[in-house]
């Protein structure tokens, strides 16, 4: 299967979600030191290794005199990492950033330099589609290189559901009968680990999509004055949750549980779970980490109840790697060219080559679950992305926590969707 020109195709709803308004550069210039002429640094997320790996061996080859160094984290020591060190001397080279208003607060801050010029020295504008550049743009301008496409979905187990003798859920309702069914069996139905927050942002982000409509939450990433966090729609989705919690979904402890050490994924993996809500890097982990499970795993997309707003053919998700530079003294020419290194159609296709989905036109998707992803998303009514990557900080800390607490049964929907509504008019003025 050849992936088109964009990987995935995104709707007029997520380009609303992926844009936003009257975002300008800032006029300082941030004290981010010097590019070495000898030396590019470069900070990434680590479960992309393999791939990044791969672009810095042909940069250094090609590039004699130039070493690379590069440094990985855990999806939530780089959140710190990065909003610490950039600005200062510690600031890398090349990094990898999001779109929204994370991307908006680098451009504003003047940490970043524009890649228009590179895209189009780089044949990007004509291998990348326009949607997946559009979510790196500020005010027309390009921010970043994007790489991965990415999208939320429950896996489950085909061996287990064999066994048991439950079938995909066509409604929520159905949804609902299929996780007691399993919890009678023995099995965990649903394997979560949410320490992190962010595996329960995504959830609820699906539930408020499903509830409100996908141009609900597409208005408040815009910056839609008139959005309200109290409207019905998201006090259902917090119902929704706690439906899931009551039901015992979930595997014991499962919100002290940490997803970057692995602890939801081995119960999927082991069989105590049958399901797994997670994005379709999943697929990448099991290859390393399980590859015997591969052949086990199916998906999909959350089911919709009767009476909500949206369908259950809709997706959410996200452009999952990009790549900027830091604005610093002297020549980027060797951060750019690393950049271009590490988008290409070769790295596209050692991501294809290793579970994940490029957005860059040529690489061939071998694995059927991957094909079966992209086909999915080309077909989907609505795409949304994930809150938790395009919302201000601001709204983002308290969303990720009332989001946790709902899990938790320590607030009411009421209560969470107020909190969130006070720090959306707070983060707006």
């Amino acid at each position: 299967m050849r992936i088109g020109r964009m990987g995935i195709l995104i709707s007029g709803v997520a380009l609303a979600a992926l844009t936003l308004s009257g975002c300008a550069p800032g006029s300082s210039t941030s004290n981010t030191g010097s590019y070495n002429a000898e030396e590019v640094t470069v900070w990434y997320l680590n479960d992309a290794e393999a791939i990044v790996q791969q672009a810095i061996d042909r940069f250094e080859a090609d590039t004699p005199g130039v070493t690379v160094v590069a440094t990985a984290f855990s999806n939530d020591d780089y959140k710190v990492k990065r909003q610490v060190g950039l600005g200062t001397e510690a600031a890398p080279d090349v990094f990898t950033s999001e779109g929204g208003a994370l991307l908006a607060e680098f451009v504003n801050a003047d940490q970043i330099i524009p890649l228009d010029d590179l895209a189009e020295s780089a044949g990007f504008v004509n291998s990348i589609g326009a949607g997946a550049l559009d979510s790196r743009k500020i005010d027309g301008t390009l921010w970043a290189i994007p790489v991965l496409s990415d999208a939320s979905f429950v896996w489950y187990s085909k061996t287990i559901f064999d066994e048991v003798g439950v079938e995909v859920p066509a409604t929520w309702e159905d949804l609902i009968d299929v996780i007691g069914t399993l919890r009678a069996a023995g099995y965990d139905p649903i394997a979560m680990a949410n320490k992190t927050q962010w595996p329960g942002s995504h959830w609820w982000s699906e539930i408020v999509t499903l509830a409100c409509g996908p141009a609900f939450l597409a208005g408040v990433t815009a910056g839609d004055p008139a959005f309200d966090f109290n409207d019905p729609c998201i006090v259902e989705a917090g119902e929704r949750i706690q439906e899931l919690v009551d039901a015992a979904a979930f595997n014991e402890g499962f919100n002290g549980l940490d997803y970057d050490s692995g602890e939801s994924r081995q119960l999927f993996w082991n069989g105590t779970a049958a399901m797994n809500h997670m994005g379709n890097w999943l697929v990448a982990a099991a290859i390393a980490e399980a590859p015997e499970f591969v052949d086990q795993m199916d998906f999909f997309t959350l089911p919709a109840w009767n009476g909500a707003k949206g369908t259950s053919d809709m997706v959410t998700g996200g452009i999952g790697m990009s790549w900027s530079v830091a604005k610093k003294d002297g020549d980027s020419a060797n951060a750019q060219k690393l950049v271009q290194y590490l988008s290409d159609e070769k790295t596209g296709q050692t991501a294809a080559d290793n579970g994940r989905i490029p957005v860059i036109a040529g690489p061939t998707l071998s694995d059927p679950l991957l094909q079966k992803v992209s086909e999915t998303v080309n077909v989907a009514s609505a795409f949304q992305e994930w809150p938790n990557v395009v919302l201000n900080p601001t709204l983002t800390t308290v969303m990720l926590e009332q989001v946790q607490a709902l899990f938790g049964k320590d607030t009411t929907p009421e209560a969470a969707a107020a909190a969130m509504q006070a720090a959306y008019v707070e983060s707006s003025n």
